[in-house]
């Protein structure tokens, strides 16, 4: 009944054209039953509006519901394709897939078609259409929409992802949940997950300015900087680019941070929350893992120099 009420509030929206692009792609996901279409009709002549259906919206039903059978057939026993903060669409566990969602904006003509590209268990590789090049990293989004390259270059992330940016004269921006970073032509990785503190830019070649809150910082070739969205705080330091692009190698390698950093790293990679005994926290360590093993591997590996057992609950992994 809620969801009915709901979708009586939307379809008023859309026909008096105060609906957002939420509310239309909503409403695409309802018209997917053809009684539906019908009754949409139906209310569409009551406004006095055209009785023909726009041709762009019959065309997106047809897109979702190909989408929505490809996604049952290659992706049984999945319970959700919803988690976190945002959208992972799978094809199979361990196939990342491209998502074209298209906004239709119903008050202004001329469907936005937002690029949506999403990664769950294997690192994605694609190209824009400027011919910059791009490797997300597992559980990673990116978007753009059919303007990207007619006024700018934008893109939004959430997650990890490596760039090498065509120098096309123009300035090619990269907008994360909390800062943004410009550039013309030049090779850098971000991370930036909206789940933690902490945005990592590292620049390999090149030159970029990142923005944050209250503050502008240009970058130069083999430095990074840390953000504290928590504080709005940031640092500027040389660091080895490489240690910070390694997963583009499914290679994790660290050296002699704490354990305490470590698990943080793991948690992140692996999308588990690990819960670490006092005595461990300080602990230096150094080493690398092959983060195509599962995190069962990697703590069995561990925990023979270490000396440590560990124990997994779902999501919580402990480890005394």
């Amino acid at each position: 009944m809620k969801r009915e009420q709901n979708i009586d509030l939307i379809i008023s929206r859309v026909l008096c054209n105060e609906a957002d692009s939420d509310q239309v792609l909503e409403l695409h996901e309802w018209l997917n039953e053809e009684a539906n279409l019908d009754e949409f009709l139906i209310l569409k002549e009551y406004f006095s509006l055209p009785a023909t259906f726009p041709e762009e919206i019959r065309a997106r039903i047809a897109f979702e519901k190909m989408e929505k059978q490809t996604l049952r057939l290659s992706a049984p026993g999945r319970s959700g394709l919803w988690p976190k903060r945002w959208p992972l669409v799978a094809a199979a566990v361990t196939v990342a897939v491209c998502v074209m969602v298209a906004a239709l904006s119903i008050m202004r003509g001329g469907p936005v078609e937002h690029y949506i590209y999403t990664s769950t268990d294997n690192i994605q590789q694609l190209t824009l259409p400027d011919g910059t090049s791009v490797s997300l990293n597992k559980n990673s989004r990116l978007t753009y929409t059919n303007g990207y390259g007619k006024e700018e270059r934008l893109v939004d992330l959430e997650g990890e992802a490596w760039f090498e940016v065509t120098g096309d004269g123009s300035t090619f921006r990269v907008r994360l949940y909390d800062g943004e970073i410009s550039v013309l032509g030049t090779k850098f990785n971000v991370k930036a997950n909206p789940t933690e503190d902490l945005i990592v830019a590292s620049l390999e070649e090149g030159r970029i300015v990142f923005r944050g809150e209250g503050f502008e910082q240009a970058m130069s070739s083999g430095e990074q900087l840390l953000y504290d969205t928590r504080l709005s705080q940031y640092t500027l330091r040389e660091a080895d680019v490489t240690l910070a692009t390694q997963w583009r190698r499914e290679l994790y390698r660290y050296r002699s941070i704490t354990m305490e950093e470590l698990c943080r790293e793991l948690g992140s990679i692996y999308e588990v929350e690990i819960e670490l005994h006092t005595r461990l926290r300080r602990v230096k360590v150094s080493g690398s893992i092959d983060t195509s093993r599962d995190i069962g591997y990697v703590l069995d590996i561990m925990k023979n120099s270490l000396k440590f057992d560990w124990r997994q609950n779902g999501n919580k992994i402990t480890i005394d």
